[in-house]
């Protein structure tokens, strides 16, 4: 929950909600390109 304080009316809350729009990535995918890109071979 955040407050804000910068309104004319005075303080106001809200809830802030961040939702991510991709999808969560394979942490073992990742690692696999990046060492690929490291050693050469992939560029």
């Amino acid at each position: 929950m955040s407050v804000g304080a910068t309104l004319p009316d005075g303080p106001h809350e809200r809830v802030i909600e961040y939702v991510a729009p991709f999808a969560t990535a394979s942490r073992e995918d990742g690692y696999r390109v990046a060492w690929a890109f490291f050693e050469g071979g992939e560029r």
